[in-house]
């Protein structure tokens, strides 16, 4: 089996390809655009992407390129994450941080107290790569990335929460069958937030920044549709996986 996920090498994406499929074939992408842009070209294929984070919530652009392309997560693992600080500077010097948005939300009240401008970037590859290029700066990325550029390890085992996690999806161009145990769905809603959040109490809802989407874990057994249809919120399901 081929295993497309995103690169380059260093992300935690590349990672957890390793830890759940290291007997298959892996091959790293540019951007989760591209993993879908490979995943479509044979349906033997399957690709392995961040769906959520414990801390930042949910990755847009996956969630996005599941429903746009309609493809759908057959497994889900997790990954405990945890970041560096790394580079040439020193935390109370240096006037740059580098990091991708989602490193940065998961570490924000640690670096509360930096100063400096934060610079986001692609990947926590890209993070390091630029630290590096930068001997005044320092960046907030993976320790893989860190060690692949040789960068120098001021802090370590950095997160907000005790329990961040990263939730990845295996993800597949066929649905799997209800005999999966959990079905994740995705929730376009006209409703307020709160509404919705009312009228679904009993189940646990992820919102997207800035978009009118929320996602959510259901036993594959519930009819979801006809529960919605009694709350009389206009609200417009997609189905994203089963697992």
């Amino acid at each position: 089996m081929t295993i497309i996920t995103l690169g380059p090498i260093g992300t935690f994406s590349e990672e957890a390809a390793k830890k759940y499929y290291s007997q298959d074939e892996i091959i790293l992408k540019g951007s989760i655009a591209d993993v879908f842009l490979e995943l479509a070209k044979d349906e033997n294929n399957k690709a392995l992407l961040p769906f959520i984070n414990t801390t930042s919530g949910i990755i847009e652009e996956t969630i996005l390129g599941l429903i746009k392309n309609e493809c759908y997560i057959c497994s889900k693992h997790s990954l405990e994450i945890s970041y560096v600080i790394a580079g040439e500077a020193s935390l109370s010097s240096c006037s740059k941080l580098y990091a991708h948005p989602h490193a940065y939300m998961q570490c924000k009240d640690y670096l509360q107290g930096f100063q400096g401008e934060i610079i986001h970037t692609k990947s926590n590859s890209h993070s390091a790569n630029f630290a590096k290029q930068d001997p005044l700066s320092l960046c907030l990325t993976s320790y893989e990335a860190a060690k692949k550029q040789n960068l120098f390890i001021a802090f370590k085992d950095i997160k907000d929460r005790a329990d961040n996690s990263t939730y990845f999806g295996k993800i597949s161009r066929i649905l799997p069958d209800k005999s999966h145990k959990t079905t994740l769905i995705s929730l376009g809603y006209k409703c307020s937030k709160e509404a919705l959040l009312y009228a679904l109490k009993g189940f646990e809802l992820y919102f997207m920044v800035g978009k009118s989407i929320a996602i959510c874990e259901i036993p594959s057994e519930i009819d979801f549709d006809k529960l919605l249809s009694k709350t009389n919120l206009d609200v417009h399901c997609n189905i994203l996986g089963r697992y």
